[in-house]
């Protein structure tokens, strides 16, 4: 008896010591202090002033599978407020049998300008010129877009900053930090693995109890999210026919940052559910407010995968 009293204290201990290395290696890699750095795009020049190492969500197809257009989507959090910087380019012609290639031209910059100017709420236009290079200007009360175009070098860059409904702010060091031609700059390289809130931010999550004795603000605005990356199919999975739905829980933090994501389905195989949970990690959001204060919530998703 007094051996199993002895080794239950001693694993208890050792469970309590585990839990609390969990924890606080999941804090680590889900907050950053905001520090505004220049970052650049590995390989390339363009470079721009980000509050933190931003999440890369990478793309290679404009609505085809044949085509050299690609995009470089890169977001960053920071003080209830998401910043992106976006690279379009020209690059290798993807060909799939018996399509029209979709070329990096005039005509596909003309559809972006379309396609945002159709955005709802609509913006309001105005340009400039930013060093030489003609710059659009989108504003809404939700988000402020910029596009600079610099078709002369096969490519154009946005950048927007997406925020509370009817919040000013300056965002003129974030707009006007872009260099095309860059020598400088921490390399992104793919950027974070996981959305990085705000350093020191109360992000435990309300009790139900809590939430009934908190008073009800009708100004409490919902989560908003602003990119939700896609979960790419694993060669293993085509190659073997898996189908199917992957669920999951993920805690959206106050800091603006991704806590613990727990799968509540069944899996799937071939790495198709580390694909969601990696995918689900990049998701970059602005948090939920109860009586103008950030909270931590739980939010439900599901990924699909379907072969065609």
């Amino acid at each position: 008896m007094r051996f199993s009293i002895l080794t239950a204290v001693i694993v208890a201990c050792y469970l309590s010591v585990f839990q609390f290395a969990v924890f606080a290696q999941d804090r680590a890699v889900s907050e950053a202090p905001v520090l505004w750095e220049r970052y650049r795009v590995s390989g390339r020049s363009e470079s721009v002033l980000m509050p933190k190492l931003p999440i890369l969500n990478r793309s290679n197809s404009w609505s085809s599978s044949c085509t050299d257009v690609y995009w470089d989507h890169y977001f960053a959090y920071a003080e209830d407020a998401v910043y992106e910087f976006t690279l379009f380019y020209k690059g290798q012609l993807v060909r799939s049998p018996n399509c029209e290639p979709v070329r990096f031209s005039r005509t596909v910059l003309d559809n972006r300008l379309k396609e945002i100017r159709r955005a709802n709420p609509a913006y309001s236009e105005s340009t400039d010129s930013k060093n030489g290079l003609k710059r659009y200007t989108f504003t809404n009360d939700l988000t402020t877009r910029w596009l600079v175009s610099d078709m002369a070098n096969n490519r154009w860059v946005e950048l927007a900053v997406y925020h509370r409904s009817g919040v000013n702010t300056d965002d003129s060091k974030f707009s006007n930090s872009l260099d095309l031609n860059s020598s400088e700059g921490k390399d992104i390289g793919e950027g974070s693995e996981v959305t990085l809130g705000d350093a020191g931010v109360d992000t435990s999550v309300m009790s139900p109890q809590r939430r009934m004795q908190d008073p009800v603000d009708p100004n409490t605005e919902p989560y908003r999210i602003i990119s939700k990356s896609m979960a790419a199919y694993t060669e293993q999975a085509r190659n073997n026919g898996v189908q199917g739905s992957v669920s999951v829980k993920i805690v959206f933090l106050a800091n603006g940052g991704i806590g613990p994501i727990t799968v509540t389905g069944d899996p799937l195989k071939d790495g198709l559910t580390e694909r969601v949970i990696a995918a689900a990690r990049r998701i970059v959001f602005l948090p939920k407010k109860v009586n103008g204060i950030p909270v931590s919530t739980t939010v439900s998703f599901q990924y699909h995968f379907t072969l065609y």
